[in-house]
């Protein structure tokens, strides 16, 4: 949280490191440490996207590795919500018996090009409404080989069903629901991609 024009501003951030491993861990602490570096407020989400490419791609990544990132500030006392992409899985908008993904505006992940502009989307919110975040090691967990070894992949649309089916569910346990319901879909096995669930209830 920090101070915006009408009292505390929430600011929601998730990326992802291709590849893995201790690399991939360093490089994500590196993009946490290079955020909190940007001067001022972390605000506008297109401006924190831009700052760090800037430097990841100036002083961090080489060919074939990139971050894919969200950013949004979330504003309670006027319910909007601003956000850019860089090349993440598009969060969910639960509303009204449908799943709304959030993709008005996409960018490359960051890292890759230096020159590369983040543009913001803006939505308000209501009571009720449940945004989702998460990284593709949900949305790629694979479910054990067939009779003819083919694997199947958990994908966007098992998540959006079992979204749906959290109602007026607090957002605790609609994470519970998603993560047991991914390690039915795998039965069990250990996830080969990290994987990052956050979703939050608008009140």
């Amino acid at each position: 949280p920090f101070a915006g024009a009408h009292g505390v501003v929430w600011g929601l951030f998730i990326a992802d490191v291709s590849g893995h491993g201790t690399r991939a861990a360093v490089l994500m602490a590196i993009t946490l440490a290079i955020a909190h570096t940007r001067p001022g407020a972390p605000m506008p989400a297109g401006a924190m996207l831009s700052y760090l490419n800037g430097h990841l791609t100036r002083s961090y990544t080489t060919a074939g590795t990139f971050v894919t990132a969200y950013y949004a500030t979330y504003d309670p006392h006027e319910r909007t919500l601003v956000y850019a992409t860089a090349g993440h899985n598009p969060p969910r908008l639960v509303r009204d018996g449908r799943v709304l993904p959030l993709d008005q505006f996409g960018g490359l992940p960051l890292g890759l090009s230096e020159t590369e502009e983040y543009h913001e989307a803006t939505l308000k919110l209501r009571t009720g409404d449940l945004l989702v975040l998460y990284t593709d090691g949900i949305t790629e967990a694979m479910a054990p080989p067939d009779a003819h070894g083919r694997r199947v992949l958990y994908d966007e649309e098992r998540l959006d069903e079992v979204l749906l089916g959290c109602g007026d569910l607090a957002a605790s346990a609609c994470v519970e629901r998603v993560v047991a319901d991914v390690a039915r879909f795998t039965r069990n096995a250990a996830a080969a991609d990290d994987q990052t669930l956050v979703i939050a209830r608008v009140v």
